[in-house]
């Protein structure tokens, strides 16, 4: 549990990418003693301003290759 005050590290990972939609993975460790507190998953979808999903692929080809960099990198370690 972290607490008003302390102080941690949040680290993010990206879990998963389709293109629409983003996973994230977060792991919370205590700044003082290393001690992991907490970790977390979310889910994200890329919207236009409408609010419908749509392709970075693309909307963003830019960052949809950023992401797909990442992810090739990531996975195939």
């Amino acid at each position: 549990m972290v607490r008003f005050g302390d102080s941690v590290y949040v680290l993010t990972e990206i879990d998963s990418y389709s293109g629409v939609k983003l996973g994230l993975t977060y792991r919370v460790i205590d700044v003082a003693t290393g001690e992991l507190r907490t970790t977390g998953k979310s889910k994200h979808c890329f919207l236009n301003e409408e609010g419908r999903p749509v392709s970075l692929k693309k909307v963003q080809p830019h960052v949809h290759a950023s992401f797909e960099t990442y992810r090739e990198h990531v996975f195939s370690v």
